[in-house]
């Protein structure tokens, strides 16, 4: 044992120094003594309670595959460390797919193991095996849907064993919110309450599942509990008026026609859209993607509540950092025609002044230029709602694209839902033809 484990002194101040926000300089001091964790249970209980306050460290799960290794059966410590760990997991927001072998793992393994060697030799009381299988299950859900069953399993034990902590419904609640099963969701953040009280991540998720509900009623008696006032819809849906445009965060899938997407086309990515809000948990995505996702402009979505990350978004009245939050679910789909394009123009932005229809959109999200500004390529997306005549939309874009010179596009989709399709495949070979002569002027790289 080093010699910094014989002066309890140094665990103090590097456990001070973590209460105190001073988060450099208490790793600096658990160095002394890192090397104890596996043989002093002072020590790994001070490197849990250090994780806990600082979950960012990079090292985390070298040392407490160490302290799994020599301090497996002590429940107690594999309690605090298991909770540490799930604070290292929670940094990954919840709509990423989780690590294969991440700290979610370590701690589902540690708590299974430590409870499968306690079951039978004592009661299991809830401060040791309620609180095993709790972390457990929080590490399970955080591992992903396919360990669902094993996850609902633990939760259901957990509270077989004490029913009276709030937050450990709160949890379950978590895992079927994001598994969609908001009736589950409501039903166990409802316990919460009775529980914790209207504390605020109870009453925000209690909003969130019970406007994925269509219970609007319910929904704005959550949010006037926070403290935002709002309204029933005709819909009965929850609405709060004047709320300002908020982005939300989708993953998307590489195209299978056009070359403009330098990824993969298995590659998983996000995108960032613009979303007009209808409460603070759900509205309407006022922006189009760029690759093949599940949810486009138009649909009516829901969102978490806790953001991924600030975006800064200067616009006509100044500078403002944007909350992105996760996408959570789609509640109706919208009814407009998305129809991809790409195009060629000398002006940049001839294309926007095409006059469709009033209710018709060509939204631009790709566009790149020759050195000489002479040439333009761009992708993008006609918008056309349900109700509008997609014969008058060719009948406008044809005469449009005569008096533009200068100008090419090709919209393939348009003519496959018109049922032309010997247009379709010219408007195919249009497309193809758009990017062969992008690559002659640099602006997609050749394709080999």
């Amino acid at each position: 044992m080093t010699a910094a484990m014989q002066d309890p002194g140094v665990v103090a101040a590097a456990l001070a120094a973590a209460s105190a926000g001073q988060h450099e300089r208490a790793w600096q001091l658990f160095s002394e003594f890192q090397q104890d964790v596996a043989v002093s249970a002072v020590a790994a209980r001070a490197f849990a309670q250090l994780l806990d306050a600082d979950p960012t460290y990079p090292d985390a799960l070298i040392v407490a595959e160490r302290i799994v290794g020599g301090f497996g059966s002590d429940p107690e410590l594999i309690i605090a460390l298991s909770a540490a760990l799930l604070r290292v997991a929670e940094l990954r927001p919840a709509d990423e797919p989780p690590f294969d072998k991440g700290p979610a793992h370590l701690a589902a393994g540690a708590c299974q193991r430590a409870f499968e060697q306690l079951d039978g030799k004592q009661r299991l009381s809830p401060d040791l095996g309620g609180y095993l299988q709790i972390n457990l299950a929080d590490a399970l859900r955080m591992m992903g849907p396919e360990h669902d069953e094993d996850a609902l399993n633990a939760y259901k034990l957990a509270l077989a064993i004490d029913d009276k902590r709030g937050a450990w419904w709160f949890s379950l609640g978590l895992l079927h919110k994001w598994r969609g099963r908001f009736r589950e969701g409501l039903d166990c953040n409802q316990k919460a309450f009775v529980r914790l009280g209207p504390e605020r991540r109870v009453l925000w998720n209690m909003a969130i599942c019970a406007t994925a509900l269509g219970e609007g009623k319910l929904a704005l008696e959550a949010w006037e509990k926070i403290g935002v006032k709002g309204e029933l819809s005709s819909a009965g849906m929850p609405y709060v008026p004047e709320m300002p445009p908020l982005q939300l965060r989708v993953a998307t899938l590489g195209e299978e026609t056009g070359q403009s997407d330098p990824l993969p086309a298995k590659a998983v990515t996000f995108e960032v859209l613009w979303v007009q809000p209808l409460s603070p948990c759900h509205g309407v995505i006022a922006s189009t993607t760029a690759r093949r996702a599940s949810v486009d402009y138009g649909d009516v979505v829901l969102w978490d509540g806790a953001p991924v990350r600030l975006n800064r978004v200067t616009g006509p009245e100044g500078t403002r950092d944007v909350p992105v939050f996760p996408l959570l679910w789609i509640l109706r789909p919208g009814d407009e025609r998305r129809l991809r394009f790409v195009g060629m123009e000398k002006e940049r932005g001839a294309a926007e002044q095409l006059e469709l229809g009033e209710d018709v959109q060509l939204v631009v999200y790709d566009r790149r230029s020759s050195a000489a500004g002479d040439a333009h390529l761009f992708y993008g997306k006609l918008i056309i709602p349900g109700a509008v005549d997609l014969k008058q939309v060719r009948r406008a874009l044809e005469t449009g694209l005569r008096t533009k010179a200068g100008l090419t596009l090709a919209v393939p989709q348009l003519y496959e839902l018109l049922g032309d399709t010997p247009q379709a495949g010219k408007a195919h070979q249009a497309w193809g033809g758009i990017e062969r002569s992008a690559e002659k002027q640099g602006l997609l790289p050749v394709r080999r």
